[in-house]
This record gives C-alpha cells, structure tokens and sequence, in this order.
C-alpha cells in the first residue's frame, strides 16, 4: 500500500445547503491541487446548522430546517454532486448529510457518506445521537462496514459515536485501516481557549480511540465565525497517527485545513512493533473487550428498559396526583 494523502477541512457553515455545497466544490478543487486523496468534510456540513441549534432544546424551526434538507440517497442532489466532483477529481470524498427513509418520507437520520472515482462506497446512520438529536433523527440499527478503497479500508463513525470505544473497536475487527469521523462538536465558551473542557474531549476522544485500536484516525469538526462564543462549534480538526500521533491539525476554532502524509499500512505495523504486539494478540484482546461490552449492554438494555417502565408509571402518577386528589375530594362531597 503506498502513501495516501488526507484532507480535513473544519468548515464554517451556513444554513444555505447551496451555499455550503459551492464551498465544498471550492474545498474539493482547492484538494485536487495538492494531490489529496480523501477529503472529510464535517458532520451537517451539506445542510449546516439552523441559527437557533442548541443541544438542550427542541426547536421547530430546527426540526424544519433538517426535514427540508433531508435527501434520498443516492438519489438526492448532495450524493449526485459529489459522485460527479470524487470521479473528476479521482478522489474519495466523506461528509454526513440529512438522508430521507427510502420508504418512510416522515423518517430522518444523520448519515456519513463515502464517495470515490467508482461511485457510492458506502453510508453509516449515526448510532449514538446526543442531546436533541435524539428527537430530530432515527438512530441507525447496526455499526458501520468497513469499505475497500485503493488506499485502505475505511469505517465510517458519527461525532458523539467516538464517546462510545465500542465503535472504532468493532470496526477495527471489521478490518478498518482508517477511520473518519465527521463531527460538530461544541465548545462551552471560545473564550476560555484551551480551558474549555468540551473542546479538549474532542480532541482527546479521538486521539484515545486511534491509539486503542492502533487505526489512523481523522477527527473532522466543524469551526465557527471569530464573533461565535458560547457553544460555538469547536475546531480542532485532526489527523492522527495509530500511535497517537497528531500529524496535523486545523487551526484552533476557526476555519481551515489539514493535510497529511501517511502509508496506513506502514503506520499499523509501527504500531505493533512499538507496542511489543502481534496483530493477532491485538485483535484477540479488542474482541474479548468487544465480547464483555456486548453483554454489559444486553444487561445494561433490560435494566434501562425496567427504570423507563416504571420509572414512567411512577412519575405519571406522581404528575397526576393532584388532579386525582381533586376528583377524590369532590366525590366526597357529592355523597
């Protein structure tokens, strides 16, 4: 396998798609020039974000702003527009967008999109959805695969789904090389720079989910206008080495680019050497932790399942005692 060469570019949005796929085309040209050989764009890069966002609150308007974006795929115009610019420019392009249910137009999920010179190379639906994604979009029902290019095999991740080690691990069973992450990842205030606690777990949540796996990671997130304080999209792209290696990344909060050089294969096998690993004693132990993570969840799932059950009943209840209390009351007083 030789050298491939990597692009992220954190990317400042509108909430315009038409203005947002022309400055993908920009990005795309601008890569084709420097020889990239996959470029990520990130998460809701395509639709952007709504004016009124926030993860704490449900919006209408953001519930609109996403359902008129939603898209077919491969149908929609996003997958046709970048399908055109990957085979032009011999390139393999990632981004997530808003995908429609082929079969339920009421249905929506947050989905990442593979494109190379061949066509569609594969899709993930997010999985683990945070704060108010969780009433916007369905989650997707299975992990990514991994998909075969020239240059490596890719597995596809969604933002918060990194918070979770069970989805790069999976993933590097499945045989994955490289793994993109597109993101939108907020900080809590721009001005506490390097303070700010959400933006570091950013940029070490990945860096953790690379060097556990021994993948080469790319940590794609959106970036915010100079005036974006409080919950501006964070920044901090990045390229990272299977050892944990940052080699590049964007320029603090804003928008910008980073390329790097790598030999995937090459960068694996320095992994285990400087490990003291053989790939088989590394991928013997991912899948015994893969194995007691999947039976915590089973667990996990049919205890969550009673504390919603009856937890449910039991707030309902308490909500609806003082009206029951006044239907008591004026019974007692009709006998």
């Amino acid at each position: 396998m030789a050298t491939v060469r990597i692009a992220c570019v954190s990317l400042v949005t509108t909430d315009d798609k038409k203005t947002n796929l022309n400055n993908f085309i920009r990005y795309i040209e601008d890569a084709a020039q420097k020889g990239v050989n996959i470029l990520v764009f990130p998460e809701y890069s395509s639709t952007g974000l709504p004016k009124d966002v926030s993860m704490n609150r449900v919006s209408m308007a953001e519930r609109k702003h996403y359902e008129d974006n939603a898209e077919l795929i491969p149908q929609g115009e996003t997958v046709r527009l970048m399908t055109e610019q990957a085979a032009k420019h011999q390139m393999y392009l990632c981004w997530t967008m808003i995908e429609r249910d082929p079969f339920y137009a009421d249905r929506i999920y947050n989905t990442a999109v593979l494109v190379g010179p061949e066509g569609l190379a594969g899709t993930y639906r997010k999985v683990h959805r945070a704060g108010t994604e969780k009433m916007m979009f369905l989650a997707g029902d299975k992990g990514s695969e991994v998909f075969d290019t020239p240059y490596g095999k890719i597995g596809l991740i969604i933002c918060f789904d990194k918070n979770s080690p069970d989805t790069v691990r999976s993933l590097k069973l499945k045989g994955a090389q490289i793994v993109l992450n597109p993101t939108a990842w907020p900080g809590l205030d721009r001005r506490l720079g390097s303070l700010d606690a959400s933006m570091q777990l950013h940029r070490y949540a990945g860096r953790n989910r690379a060097i556990e796996n021994g993948v080469v990671y790319v940590d794609c997130n959106l970036g915010c206008l100079p005036g974006d304080t409080v919950n501006a999209e964070a920044g901090h792209s990045r390229i990272i080495s299977p050892l944990g290696e940052i080699l590049a990344e964007t320029k603090g909060w804003g928008e910008s680019t980073a390329v790097a050089d790598i030999d995937p294969e090459a960068a694996i096998a320095a992994y285990y050497k400087t490990m003291g690993l053989t790939p088989e004693e590394h991928l013997s132990m991912l899948r015994k932790q893969q194995e007691r993570h999947e039976k915590r969840m089973a667990a996990g799932d049919v205890i969550l399942t009673n504390v919603r059950f009856y937890g449910s009943a039991i707030l309902n209840t308490a909500l609806d005692l003082p009206t029951a209390i006044r239907y008591f009351k004026r019974r007692g007083k009709k006998k």
